[in-house]
């Protein structure tokens, strides 16, 4: 189960090679941004999405290292790992967007997971990329799968997935795929909202 995972975020990061196909809009730029349709944005956003009411606690699988308490704020977990460029890509935009969002009133605080099956290559990956922010990592990559699909997933979703957890630890938006500039405005909604 453990390989269908890696070959699925292979090729869902790039190692899919090339297509003839013409290339489709991505789902956010097909939804267009207005005051009223922020809903339809979250809908169109997130792959998974619980109202306050209905969404499940959430819970992280076993760490190599403990995690941090969590602040009474939104928590923003961004899965991804070392041979995954778009995680990699993403990067200095959530920490540039860790502090628009502060600035802007609305807290959030963003947590990096890898799920690299080898601590050594995380270790070597941040000792040579300095500007690696902060992670945690996935104690054990068997458990991977199974926690993929506790958070309404397939076990083989491809990564970087985003998780959006509210101020009471329950579990909100769920996103696989990386972000854009485009998505700014979306999580800045959600992570406002109660």
């Amino acid at each position: 189960m453990y390989l269908g995972f890696v070959l699925a975020s292979i090729l869902a990061c790039g190692g899919g090679g090339s297509s003839t196909q013409p290339l489709t809009k991505s789902r956010v730029d097909a939804v267009a941004v207005t005051p009223q349709g922020q809903e339809k944005d979250l809908d169109a956003f997130c792959e998974v999405r619980k109202d306050a009411a209905t969404a499940p606690t959430f819970s992280l699988p076993p760490l190599e290292s403990a995690e941090p308490p969590r602040e009474n704020a939104w928590t923003w977990y961004s899965l991804w790992a070392t041979w995954c460029v778009p995680c990699i890509e993403e990067m200095p935009l959530l920490k540039q967007w860790d502090v628009k969002l502060k600035a802007e009133g609305a807290p959030t605080l963003i947590r990096f997971v890898s799920v690299d099956a080898n601590a050594a290559d995380l270790r070597r990956y941040t000792a040579s990329h300095p500007d690696t922010p902060p992670t945690l990592r996935v104690e054990k990559q068997e458990s991977v799968a199974s926690w993929f699909s506790t958070l309404g997933l397939d076990s083989a979703a491809s990564i970087p997935i985003h998780i959006f957890v509210d101020p009471k630890g329950r579990t909100r938006c769920v996103r696989v795929g990386a972000v854009s500039e485009a998505d700014y405005g979306t999580i800045k909604y959600l992570v406002s909202k109660p």
